[in-house]
């Protein structure tokens, strides 16, 4: 058996983040006092238990997170706000790393990070994200309510518009799940029940995700909740007569009143000389470039003669 060289331990390195697994090493034919040679001699650098990486190099919190994952063992997966930080949430994933294991009998301590061990097995069918085990995101949902509660709100959003859930998945979920005084129900139902009733992204959002936007594609200044004619607009385009408009992700015109007072009020808005552009809160978020587009295009017609 060839010595276990920093070339070697380099070759055997697996996944997107290159981990050095001891496990693996093993069964390519290398000895547990080969690893520990090598690791004594700093060939690698152990990041957790049995897991380690090339010396010199550091990992991102997504690799922490595979880390601490792959020491866990099969069947664990990251779980609560790991997995919503992995599936895209705006949340801190690896202080502490939270993983779950179906296995309750389990007494790893890795550090951290914390197990947990649910009594409720249901909807625990993993996936997998850049190469680690993650709860599905329904369940990383209602895992999410028991130690952010006040992070339910956001990450429903974010996964509503990257498609991982639908209101009638995550309601389903709510009743699969009541069922069984499940925590976490609750943060979630609250969630949910405020998506529904909104008919746009929460001002906060809305104004952090087209900044975003506007800057990534150099559009022109504008101005937050701009008051024209009267009315109150979501964005105005600094020194012209444009406006932006965000509208909901949800069918419009369901209600009569607010559908004559839109068409009320962008009728007033037209006679006053402004123009309205309108995109939809998902259209935003998926597809930016279209909308930087369209903007530069109408403000390129209608902006003012210098």
């Amino acid at each position: 058996m060839a010595r276990l060289t920093p070339d070697v331990l380099r070759s055997l390195a697996i996944g997107p983040h290159q981990l050095i697994c001891r496990d693996v090493v093993l069964a390519h034919g290398h000895s547990a006092h080969s690893w520990r040679t090598a690791r004594a001699n700093g060939f690698f650098d152990e990041v957790m238990p049995g897991i380690g990486i090339e010396t010199g190099r550091s990992l991102d919190p997504k690799g922490l997170i595979a880390a601490a994952v792959a020491a866990a063992g099969d069947g664990t997966m990251a779980s609560h706000r790991s997995a919503a930080f992995l599936y895209g949430a705006d949340v801190v994933g690896h202080e502490p790393i939270d993983v779950l294991r179906a296995d309750r009998q389990t007494t790893l301590i890795l550090p951290h990070t914390k197990f947990h061990r649910p009594r409720d097995l249901m909807d625990l069918r993993p996936r997998e994200v850049e190469g680690i085990a993650v709860t599905n995101p329904l369940r990383t949902l209602l895992d999410l309510g028991v130690v952010s509660r006040w992070d339910v709100d956001r990450t429903l959003q974010i996964f509503v518009i990257k498609g991982l859930v639908t209101f009638e998945s995550v309601d389903n979920a709510l009743m699969r799940h009541s069922q069984h005084g499940r925590h976490g129900v609750v943060a979630l139902r609250q969630a949910l029940h405020q998506l529904a009733l909104h008919e746009k992204a929460p001002d906060s959002v809305l104004e952090e995700e087209m900044a975003r936007l506007a800057r990534r594609f150099s559009l022109p200044a504008m101005e937050f909740h701009a008051r024209v004619a009267g009315y109150e607009v979501d964005f105005l385009l600094i020194g012209t007569d444009i406006y932006l408009e965000c509208e909901g992700w949800r069918f419009h015109g369901l209600d009569k009143e607010q559908f004559e007072f839109d068409r009320e009020r962008t009728a007033k808005l037209l006679a006053a000389g402004y123009i309205g552009m309108r995109f939809t809160w998902a259209q935003i978020v998926r597809r930016p470039s279209m909308v930087a587009q369209q903007v530069k295009e109408i403000y390129k017609r209608w902006k003012p003669e210098k």
